[in-house]
């Protein structure tokens, strides 16, 4: 039977035992689904410390709800709640703030050029791979 429908032998088995037991066809009635601990408050209060602090971590925003709104929850029910605020939590990309200044500019191209009469017989590579930049928060 499982191979005529195409389902596993499992399932059939716990069908025909639900059928045993209760004599329908109908799965169980759904448990109920717990109330969220977070409400359009808590959410709003989320959403204007993450524009206040746009880097803050999922593990962070537990913390704060923890302190200032009395609420335990886990970094997960913090990934569903910015799920549902329609907010991204992404990778930080390191860069220096100060990269595009004028004076580091004309420090980069000043360096260039004395780099271009250098000859690559002179020059040393080193390789960085194995650097290690986790502690940059």
């Amino acid at each position: 039977m499982a191979q005529f429908f195409g389902v596993s032998l499992s399932f059939v088995e716990k069908f025909l035992r639900l059928h045993r037991r209760t004599g329908a066809l109908e799965p169980d009635r759904r448990r109920a689904v717990r109330p969220a601990q977070v409400d359009a408050a808590t959410s709003a209060q989320v959403q204007c410390w993450l524009e206040e602090q746009n880097d803050l971590t999922l593990a962070e925003l537990a913390e704060r709800l923890q302190a200032q709104c009395g609420l335990c929850v886990s970094i997960s029910c913090v990934w569903r709640l910015m799920h549902r605020l329609h907010m991204r939590r992404k990778i930080k990309i390191l860069h220096a703030s100060e990269r595009d200044t004028p004076t580091v500019l004309l420090a980069r191209q000043q360096y260039r050029t004395q780099l271009a009469a250098c000859s690559c017989r002179h020059l040393k590579f080193i390789d960085e791979s194995g650097c290690n930049i986790a502690m940059t928060h």
